[in-house]
């Protein structure tokens, strides 16, 4: 939409803004996304994995040691803690699925209200269609050829 509002000699700048505009929001609403997920992740993971394994037969006493091996995610650590079995392990890897499938459900809310911001932005939007008229600010070397010059080319 730069090249419909513009001089002719700003359209670069003006396009070169938009675009890092667009870059820094991107930015900005990832940094969001990361910052709920994280945040989510934090609280739901240890609570569910933590609930998962201890009704599957961990001894409360492990449990500290269990949720520090499981979250480096290494077999061999998570398999010394005392009393884990491969039913506890199962369980916390179901719990944990769960624990990042609600972390992301709330990252998809907070990205439905980025979607209601840009539909309330393109509704306020000012209509470009009296712009679109087939002007052509500048024309391009060679491509105003009278019917001459093609009968000149023809005839080489």
């Amino acid at each position: 939409m730069c090249p419909l509002y513009c001089k002719p000699e700003d359209i670069g700048l003006a396009s070169g803004f938009l675009g890092s505009a667009k870059q820094i929001c991107g930015t900005i609403a990832t940094s969001i996304y990361i910052a709920v997920l994280h945040g989510r992740v934090a609280v739901n993971l240890p609570r569910d994995v933590s609930a998962a394994a201890l009704s599957a037969g961990l001894p409360g006493s492990s449990l500290s040691n269990f949720l520090d091996a499981f979250a480096i995610h290494k077999s061999s650590a998570i398999e010394r803690v005392p009393g884990v079995t491969n039913r506890i392990i199962v369980a916390a890897t179901d719990a944990s699925k769960t624990a990042y499938s609600q972390s992301f459900r709330t990252v998809f809310l907070v990205s439905i209200s980025f979607g209601v911001l840009s539909t309330i932005a393109a509704m306020l939007s000012v209509s470009v269609d009296d712009k679109l008229d087939n002007a052509i600010a500048a024309k391009l070397l060679g491509t105003d050829a009278s019917q001459e010059s093609i009968n000149d080319d023809q005839e080489k």
